[in-house]
């Protein structure tokens, strides 16, 4: 792969994320449609996993096609309550214990936070390693390599790569299968369906090889 290249497969890896974390927001059909977003989910996804990119036009299709109501009583069953969540958005959940919030695993998620000087704006009201957050700190880890890899900052630039790669590999990778599987397995949309198969694919593709 050329540098040119690559860069070009960092910068879209860096909106993957970004658009991603986007999907796991409270859903306003109009706003997602009328930005763009799978279209821009969909050009970032054929440079860096293009075999996935379709889903993106998938989850266009079926958002358009559902139901605003119903959308919203699928995302408060699963992500929100008031009833027991059918698929926790939180780390802590799956890497300290089922009943467990703010656990060590989120305390670990926190100083990872500090280091990068990634800021958690004071209107989120979720705790730091919901999904969501996850997502936008691996696009600003992801952006910032990319930068440096622009302006020619070889240190920096595989500094910011070791620090996605560790959270990656250390926090999201160790819970995306289980929170994508009840995700799938809990649904009554075909948009959480697919956003279950894109997020899992995407995560899953961005660990260290074994």
């Amino acid at each position: 792969m050329t540098a040119t290249a690559l860069m070009d497969k960092i910068a879209a890896t860096a909106d993957a994320f970004r658009l991603l974390s986007a999907c796991y927001y409270e859903p306003d059909k109009n706003m997602l449609l009328e930005e763009g977003l799978f279209i821009q989910l969909r050009e970032a996804l054929e440079l860096c996993l293009p075999d996935s990119a379709h889903l993106a036009d998938a989850l266009a299709t079926c958002l358009e096609a559902a139901p605003e109501q119903d959308l919203l009583i699928d995302y408060a069953k699963l992500f929100v309550g008031p009833d027991e969540l059918l698929a926790h958005p939180y780390g802590s959940v799956y890497l300290d214990g089922p009943k467990i919030l703010m656990g060590d695993s989120t305390m670990d998620v926190i100083v990872r936070y500090r280091d990068a000087e990634f800021a958690i704006t004071a209107d989120f009201k979720e705790v730091p390693d919901h999904i969501t957050v996850e997502l936008e700190f691996l696009y600003l880890l992801c952006y910032n390599e990319s930068l440096a890899m622009v302006e020619q900052r070889s240190a920096e630039q595989a500094e910011w790569q070791q620090r996605r790669q560790t959270f990656i590999d250390d926090h999201i990778g160790h819970w995306i299968d289980d929170f994508c599987g009840r995700l799938r397995n809990n649904t009554q949309c075909d948009y959480y369906r697919h956003l279950a198969d894109l997020t899992q694919r995407f995560i899953n593709a961005q660990k260290s090889a074994a």
